[in-house]
């Protein structure tokens, strides 16, 4: 299934999970590519497969839109500009206890549960453009590098360092996100931060650097037993390029203020702890609380900082449960991701035929959902008492561009806002770790012209 990622196109061509071409068949696919400049990139997104076939090679290609806010930048381009696939692999041995190359996905199970719970993937090897630790030759100039994070879960923290494993600063500089150009420039003297299937669009300033060898390493805590990614051999530059970032980037760049905008549907999407079953993705909507103690199988309440309780009622909680987010066509609406787990990885909120714009990062006390058992037999969840929530979480400057995956922390919860254009038909959201997407935490929504949502005799707002 051949899914572009960050594409604003028909359903029909965005690559959902069913959508597949068997072996010896063939799919045509028509991209309009009419949307802002951006780093989109493609790969494989079969059903309950994905992480093995992009474990097996179908991931992944950068797929560069160009417009003409972009080519008025002058950045640096040709050569000065490259794209950097980052992802960890595993290789299996031969009799002789060497590597022989051979790719090897291994992951941990963990037994003794409800059901079993599977670790997602990671490698003691980073991978650059499919080379193992490799290096680049660059001058002594500027750089434009296309940065993508295709692991399965692993995120990155690129720190630039020199010989001696000292922070290089002042020299990296973030002016794009995953969907389009940042407002300005966002030095970076910390980390280029990049969750699975996010992209960063980033200028290193190597001036001066001639005859030096630089490295970006991964400062990640669950970074390979090698940190090194990606070395930079900096040779001598007899007529460098003249450049200086531009003090404003996009000038069609302007945030979304949700206060601002007409009554518009609000979703919530909920991720529900690991253990003693495999974490799950849960579509909620606000109810009023019901009658009797709690927990009660699929109700989850939030307290704010001023005391307020709002209860949300599960949807749907299966792939296959019947589709309960239906989208007007040009709709602005809300989207909050939600995580109740204590402590992990960020997981990667990847919406499909959307860009969007975060817009608060909260953090939670999700110590108070409990696990139960059905009637049916079956394990639930509910909160026991309300989900506290604690105060503001940090947004990064670089994460407050047009974007189309978001981390998600451990116990947070993310507000994001976007606008459903250009596209129709049957899309997907989900955690973009490919373990995660093909268990339990992948879910189909709908969009569709008001015009024709109007007229569905199944609904109350019913019209003739």
């Amino acid at each position: 299934v051949v899914h572009l990622h960050g594409a604003h196109i028909g359903g029909g061509h965005d690559g959902w999970a069913e959508n597949a071409v068997l072996p010896g068949g063939a799919q045509l696919t028509e991209y309009v590519n009419d949307q802002r400049a951006a780093a989109l990139w493609y790969h494989d997104h079969a059903m309950h497969i994905t992480r093995f076939n992009t474990m097996a090679g179908l991931t992944a290609g950068m797929y560069l839109i160009r417009d003409e806010e972009e080519r008025g930048l002058d950045l640096p381009s040709g050569d000065h500009e490259i794209p950097l696939v980052l992802c960890d692999r595993n290789f299996d041995t031969g009799p002789d206890g060497r590597v022989n190359g051979r790719l090897l996905h291994k992951i941990a199970e963990y037994p003794q549960q409800a059901e079993t719970v599977v670790r997602s993937f990671t490698g003691p090897y980073t991978l650059v453009n499919g080379t193992v630790w490799p290096y680049a030759e660059v001058g002594a100039t500027w750089y434009r590098f296309r940065i993508l994070n295709a692991a399965s879960i692993r995120p990155y923290l690129l720190r630039l360092v020199d010989e001696e494993g000292d922070p290089v600063t002042g020299r990296v500089f973030q002016i794009g996100t995953d969907a389009g150009l940042l407002p300005a420039p966002v030095p970076i003297d910390d980390w280029v931060l990049l969750v699975p299937a996010e992209r960063a669009d980033i200028l290193v300033d190597f001036t001066g650097l001639g005859g030096r060898s630089l490295r970006w390493v991964d400062a990640s805590f669950i970074a390979s037993p090698v940190p090194e990614v990606l070395g930079f051999r900096v040779r001598e530059e007899r007529r460098p390029q003249r450049f200086t970032p531009p003090a404003k980037i996009s000038r069609d760049f302007e945030p979304v203020d949700p206060a601002a905008l007409p009554e518009h549907p609000e979703r919530l999407v909920l991720i529900t702890p690991a253990f003693p079953i495999n974490a799950e993705l849960w579509e909620m909507e606000r109810v009023e609380a019901p009658p009797g103690p709690l927990p009660i199988d699929g109700i989850v309440q939030f307290e704010d900082q001023q005391g307020r309780v709002t209860t949300y009622r599960r949807l749907a909680r299966d792939y296959s449960d019947p589709v309960a987010f239906h989208v007007g066509e040009g709709d602005w609406e809300t989207w909050r991701f939600v995580s109740l787990e204590g402590s992990g990885v960020p997981h990667p909120m990847h919406t499909h035929g959307l860009s969007f714009q975060a817009v608060e990062r909260l953090r939670l006390d999700g110590s108070t959902f409990r696990y139960l058992t059905t009637p049916s037999g079956r394990l639930g969840g509910g909160t026991e008492t309300p989900v506290k929530i604690l105060g503001p979480g940090t947004l990064r400057p670089e994460e407050r561009g047009w974007k189309d995956v978001i981390a998600l922390g451990f116990e947070e919860m993310i507000t994001t806002v976007g606008r459903f254009t250009g596209s129709v038909g049957r899309f997907m959201h989900h955690c973009h770790v490919y373990e995660h997407e093909d268990h339990k935490m992948m879910r189909p929504f709908v969009v569709l012209p008001k015009q024709v949502m109007a007229l569905d005799p199944h609904t109350p707002h019913h019209g003739h």
